[in-house]
């Protein structure tokens, strides 16, 4: 038969291993989140970057198309055609700039996640590695013999 105190030392490793263990684990997965998060942010911006680029190509097309049916009618562009010209480049400023906008929004909600990861993580460390210690205290393995 197991000597219970024996027992009760094994026991006690095992639950503080196990606690040590999910805490390292824990904060190997804030690491990892944060990472994928940190990854995400840097696909954001670089779609973001493409994205504008590619508006303001659409802009420019759209603006000669502008400017040959001026021409074919045989409008001149100064007065308002040179107007019409003139807010609709103002436009499609605006429209890549708002594209780059919404990149950013989400780059920094991606930057934001990381850290929350990461956050995450290092708590995940710290709660275990504080449980691992309650666990200890509270088997008696600190008790004084005789007290």
């Amino acid at each position: 038969m197991t000597d219970p105190i024996t027992l009760a030392i094994v026991s006690t490793a095992v639950t503080t291993g196990g606690q040590v263990l999910g805490a390292v684990q824990g904060a190997a997965a804030g690491r990892a989140q944060a990472k994928v998060a940190r990854q995400q942010a840097d696909s954001e911006r670089r779609a973001a970057t493409v994205e504008e680029r590619q508006e303001r190509e659409r802009g420019r097309r759209f603006r000669s198309r502008q400017l040959a049916k001026f021409a074919k009618a045989g409008v001149a562009t100064a007065g308002t055609p040179s107007l019409v010209l003139s807010v609709t480049a103002e436009q499609q400023e605006r429209d890549a700039l708002a594209v780059r906008f919404g990149g950013a929004v989400r780059e920094r909600r991606a930057r934001s996640q990381a850290a929350l990861a990461k956050q995450r993580g290092k708590q995940a460390l710290v709660s275990g590695i504080i449980g691992a210690g309650g666990t200890l205290l509270g088997s008696g393995a600190f008790k004084r013999k005789g007290k």
